[in-house]
């Protein structure tokens, strides 16, 4: 991934339709379109967001559309209900058991995750409930060179 110029300082607004394609995931701007923060939420609180095939693809491709719109500037990463994510979807994790093509497909895409996420200059915090009385607590996931 090539860097974001240093000479863009102030953004000119978020424009959320360029996420429209990531449909597993909710997108707001918690400042306002100008502030240049995007918040990508986790959103199937009913399985305590747990990750399946369609969210699994889509972020192991979405740190990618982060890192090229120079409009956003910080990303914060969280779960609707009461948890950040409950890891894998039990029930799509069965259907890799026995599956060689799946199972390599699935560890290339959480590869993609991990790197594009890297990789990404945009700096991104994640928001997970901690043992704190059940408050929300900023914990650093990635932080660019930048920030």
């Amino acid at each position: 991934m090539s860097t974001k110029p240093a000479s863009k300082t102030k953004p000119a607004g978020i424009d959320l339709e360029i996420y429209a394609e990531y449909d597993r995931l909710l997108f707001d701007l918690p400042t306002g379109p100008g502030g240049g923060v995007l918040r990508i939420t986790l959103n199937d609180p009913d399985k305590f967001n747990a990750t399946d095939a369609a969210v699994h693809l889509q972020l192991s491709r979405i740190f990618r559309t982060i890192h090229d719109d120079e409009s956003v500037r910080a990303v914060v990463v969280t779960g609707a209900g009461r948890a950040f994510s409950a890891g894998g979807d039990l029930d799509w994790i069965s259907e890799q058991v026995g599956d060689y093509a799946q199972t390599m497909r699935v560890m290339k895409e959480a590869g993609d995750i991990v790197r594009t996420m890297i990789e990404c200059d945009t700096p991104t915090q994640s928001k997970t409930r901690c043992c704190r009385r059940g408050r929300c607590c900023l914990w650093p996931t990635f932080q660019s060179r930048a920030w």
